[in-house]
C-alpha cells in the first residue's frame, strides 16, 4: 500500500556518472563493465531464445517469432568475413520490442568499397503460442536506416516438446530475394508488386536517409523461409534454416557467392547467460556471434553492500540531558545546539546532509539532502531512525523534508511509535506506507548555523567517446577534469569543471562541414581539437519554489562546452501528480573554440514548453515544442522505461521546419538513451549513474542546449510517485 497523499557532427555521447556532471569520471567504466560480466538466473536465461547474426531472435539469417522476457536488453555483436555489426535491443513490452545496429557492410554501398550503416528494427508478436497455436510475430528490419538491410516479415515459431521448435515464414525486401514469386499482398494493391530501390542501391548514393520509407513496406517479390532449433544438451543448440536471403548486394559488390541457401548454427550459452555462436552460411562462409542479455530491472547482485542501518533504541536510553537536562534558558539552548549538532554527525554519517531542525510540541521537522542512496525511501528511513534515537521521548510525530540543492521537495510525515512497532515485523514496510503521509512542505524551514556557505571538490579521469564517423567510427579522448562547487545558500551554488585532455584522437570530421544550416553542432570537432584545456562549464544557477507545487532555476555563464548565456526554466509539478508541465527560455551564444573564455558572434534565442507524462509501469513520456539553435523550430517525443533501481532506457526524436535535404545524412535527429546506475552495478550506495546517448548522427536541425539540472530529473525522485515505487527499501 502507497503512503497517504496529502492535498555531421556524428557524435554520440557517453557523460560519466557524477552529480549529472561528470564529477566521478571513471565510474562509467565500472558501470560497463558490471552490465557485461552481470549474472542471470538460470530460469531467467532459460527463457531468452537464441540470436542470429542480426542480433535478434531466430537462427542464423532468418528471424523467429519467439520474444526474450519483458524488459530484457541484449547487446549482440557478429563478425562475417570482413562485416562486422553490433547491436542493442530491448524488450519494450512482452510483445513488443526495438533494436538499433550499426556495421561495417563491405561493398554495400553506391560507388564505395565499403559502407558504415545505421539502422532500426521494430518487432511486434502478433499471436502468444499456445498449446496448439504457433507464436506468430510481423517484424521491420532496418526501417529507419539506409534500408541496405531493408526488410518485412511475418513468421509463426513453435516448441515441439522440450528439444525442439520450428519457424516457418514469409519475408519482403531483403528477406524477398531468393525464390522470389508475386508479392500476394498484390490482390490489395498492384503497387506492392514492385519495390522501390533504395537510394542507396540506385545511382542516388547521396541521399540523406533515416526516413521511414511507408510506400516500400511489404512491397515487391516475397519469399518462404523457415528454420530448425535442436537443444542438443542444456547449453548447446544446432539450427538449420532454409534462408530468403539471396544477398545481391555482397554477390553483385563484393564476389560472394551463394551456393545454398541452407546454413547451419551452433551456439552454446555459458554459465551467465550469454550466447556464442558458429554460423555456416552460403555453403562458403563462416560466422562468429556473441550475444549478452541482461535484466535492467533485476538487481545485479543477490545484495547490496549497504551498511547496516541504526536500530531503534528504547525510548528511555536517549540521552535526555542536551534536551531537558539544564536549568536555565540560555543553558538549554546551548544544550539544543549541542544535540542538534551531534543528530547533524549522526545523518552525515548515513549520506545524509542535514539542512534544518525545528521541534515544536510534540513535532520534530527536519530537511535532509539524500547524498548516498538510490531509492530516496531508504533515505527517510534511516533519517527516521536516527530521529528517533536523538529526539526526546516526548516527540510523537516527526515531518521529514527532502531537500535538492537546499530547496525543498516535499515532506513525509511520520509517527514514532509506528516506528517502534513496525521495525522488525514481517511487512513492516507495508506498514509504514499505510500510516505515513506525503505532502507538499510548508514554509521553507530556517537553516541551520554553519551549513552554508560548503564547496565541494573533485578530480578523477574521463573518457569522452564519439561514434559513427564513418572514417573512424569510434573516437576517444582521456584526460583529466577537476570540477568544484560552491553553495552559498539554499538553492545557490557556482559550479565549475575544468578538463585537459591526455590522450586523444576527437576532432573535426571530413562531413562536419557540410551543413545548410548555422553550424551550432557540425563545429563540435573543432572545440574537440582546439579547446585543451577545456572548460566544460562555468555557471551560477539558482534554483527555487516560486510558489505552490511550483519550481524554478536560474542558470548564467558558460553553460556547456559549445555555449554560454542564460537559462531559465519553470515546471509545474506536484507530488503527486503524473502530469508536469514546463517552460524554458533561453539566451545561447556559441564560444569561441579557439580560447577558453572567449565568445563567436552567432547568439540566439531558445526555448521550449514541455509536457511530462508518467503512465506508471515505468513509462515516462516527454512532449519539448520551441525553438532550436539553429533558429529551427519543432518538437522533441521521448519515451522511456524507468525501473524502480533507477535504471532507464528510451528514445527521442526531433522533428523540426528544417527539410530532410538541409538537415543531411539522418534526416532528422533522433537517438537512444541509457542510464546505468553505479550501485546497480557495484553494489554500493551511490546516487550517480552512467548516462548514454547514443545518436547515430547528430546534425545542426534539432539540436538543443544542454543545460545541467534540468528541474524535471532534479526532484521526481523526490517527490511521492517515486517514493511510493520504492518504498520497500525504507527498512534497509
Amino acid at each position: 500500500m502507497a503512503p497517504k497523499q496529502a492535498d555531421p557532427g556524428r557524435d554520440g555521447t557517453l557523460l560519466s556518472p557524477g552529480n549529472d556532471d561528470g564529477r566521478r569520471g571513471a565510474g562509467w567504466v565500472v558501470v560497463l563493465c558490471a552490465a557485461l560480466t552481470s549474472q542471470t538466473s538460470g530460469a531467467w536465461a532459460e527463457e531468452n531464445p537464441g540470436r542470429s547474426l542480426m542480433g535478434t531472435p531466430g537462427y542464423t539469417d532468418m528471424p523467429s517469432a519467439f520474444m526474450p522476457p519483458r524488459d530484457t536488453l541484449g547487446l549482440n555483436l557478429s563478425t562475417r568475413g570482413t562485416s562486422r555489426q553490433a547491436s542493442i535491443d530491448f524488450q519494450i513490452t512482452d510483445r513488443l520490442s526495438g533494436a538499433f545496429r550499426y556495421g561495417y557492410l563491405e561493398g554495400q554501398s553506391a560507388g564505395l568499397t565499403a559502407n558504415y550503416d545505421r539502422s532500426f528494427d521494430l518487432r511486434y508478436q502478433v499471436l502468444r503460442e499456445g498449446r496448439q497455436m504457433p507464436a506468430v510475430t510481423l517484424g521491420l528490419t532496418d526501417f529507419l536506416g539506409t534500408g541496405i538491410l531493408s526488410s518485412e516479415y511475418v513468421v509463426a515459431s513453435k516448441h515441439l516438446g522440450d528439444r525442439f521448435t520450428v519457424s516457418g515464414g514469409i519475408g519482403w525486401g531483403r528477406l524477398g530475394t531468393y525464390n522470389g514469386f508475386t508479392n500476394p499482398l498484390s490482390v490489395f494493391s498492384s503497387g506492392l508488386k514492385t519495390r522501390k530501390a533504395t537510394a542507396d542501391s540506385s545511382a542516388d548514393a547521396g541521399a540523406t536517409g533515416g526516413q521511414v520509407e511507408l510506400d516500400r513496406l511489404f512491397s515487391g517479390d516475397a519469399a518462404l523461409f523457415a528454420g530448425f532449433d535442436w537443444r542438443a544438451t542444456d547449453r548447446l543448440t544446432l539450427s538449420a534454416e532454409y534462408s530468403s536471403d539471396a544477398y545481391v548486394l555482397e554477390q553483385s559488390r563484393t564476389g560472394y557467392r551463394q551456393k545454398t541457401p541452407i546454413n547451419f548454427s551452433a551456439k552454446y550459452r555459458l554459465r551467465n547467460g550469454d550466447q556464442i555462436g558458429l554460423h555456416s552460411f552460403y555453403g562458403t562462409h563462416v560466422a562468429l556471434s556473441y550475444s549478452h542479455a541482461l535484466a535492467p530491472g533485476r538487481p545485479r547482485l543477490t545484495s547490496g553492500r549497504d551498511t547496516a542501518p541504526t536500530p531503534i533504541q528504547p525510548r528511555q536510553a536517549v540521552d535526555l540531558a542536551a534536551w531537558r537536562g539544564a536549568v536555565t534558558a540560555d543553558a538549554r539552548a546551548a544544550d539544543a545546539v549541542g544535540a542538534a549538532t551531534d543528530l547533524r554527525a549522526a545523518l552525515q554519517g548515513q549520506g545524509l546532509a542535514a539542512q534544518a531542525l525545528v521541534v515544536e510540541g510534540h513535532t520534530a521537522t527536519v530537511t535532509v539532502e539524500n547524498l548516498a542512496w538510490g531509492a530516496s525511501a531508504q533515505a527517510i528511513g534511516r533519517t527516521a531512525r536516527i530521529l528517533a534515537n536523538h529526539l526526546p521521548p516526548e516527540i510523537e510525530t516527526l515531518r521529514i523534508r527532502l531537500a535538492k540543492s537546499g530547496v525543498e521537495i516535499s515532506e513525509v510525515t511520520l509517527q514514532r511509535a509506528d516506528l517502534e512497532l513496525y521495525e522488525h515485523q514481517i511487512g513492516g514496510a507495508q506498514a509504514m506506507a499505510s500510516r505515513s503521509i506525503i505532502a507538499e512542505p510548508g514554509r521553507a524551514l530556517p537553516t541551520l548555523p554553519g551549513v552554508y556557505p560548503k564547496a565541494r571538490f573533485g578530480l578523477s579521469p574521463y573518457l569522452a567517446p564519439s561514434y559513427f564517423d564513418p572514417d573512424k567510427p569510434v573516437r576517444l579522448d582521456l584526460g583529466l577534469q577537476a570540477s568544484a562547487d560552491y553553495a552559498l545558500a539554499p538553492g545557490l551554488t557556482l559550479s565549475s569543471q575544468l578538463r585537459k585532455r591526455v590522450v586523444g584522437n576527437r576532432g573535426p570530421t571530413r562531413f562536419d562541414a557540410v551543413s545548410a544550416l548555422p553550424h551550432v553542432r557540425t563545429d563540435s570537432g573543432l572545440f574537440d581539437q582546439c579547446a585543451d584545456p577545456e572548460i566544460s562549464h562555468l555557471t551560477a544557477e539558482y534554483m527555487f519554489r516560486p510558489g505552490h507545487n511550483l519550481f524554478g532555476r536560474v542558470t548564467a555563464g558558460y553553460l556547456e562546452r559549445m555555449y554560454g548565456g542564460l537559462s531559465a526554466e519553470l515546471l509545474w509539478k506536484p507530488s503527486d501528480s503524473r502530469l508536469a508541465l514546463g517552460a524554458e527560455l533561453n539566451y545561447a551564444r556559441k564560444r569561441d573554440y579557439n580560447t577558453l573564455l572567449g565568445y563567436d558572434d552567432y547568439d540566439v534565442m531558445t526555448g521550449h514548453a514541455s509536457a511530462y507524462y508518467d503512465f506508471g509501469n515505468g513509462f515516462v513520456s516527454r512532449i519539448d515544442a520551441g525553438r532550436y539553435l539553429a533558429g529551427d523550430w519543432g518538437g522533441t517525443f521521448t519515451l522511456e522505461r524507468r525501473f524502480n533501481n533507477g535504471f532507464r532506457i528510451g528514445a527521442f526524436v526531433t522533428l523540426t521546419d528544417v527539410s530532410a535535404k538541409d538537415f543531411g545524412e539522418g534526416s532528422f535527429d533522433k537517438g537512444i538513451i541509457l542510464r546505468i546506475p553505479l550501485d546497480w552495478a557495484s553494489g554500493m550506495p551511490s546516487r550517480n549513474a552512467g548516462n548514454i546517448t547514443l545518436r547515430p548522427v547528430q546534425r545542426d536541425g534539432g539540436a538543443r542546449l544542454e543545460v545541467r539540472h534540468r528541474l524535471y530529473d532534479q526532484i521526481t525522485d523526490e517527490q511521492a510517485l517515486a517514493l511510493n515505487r520504492r518504498w520497500g527499501r525504507f527498512w534497509r
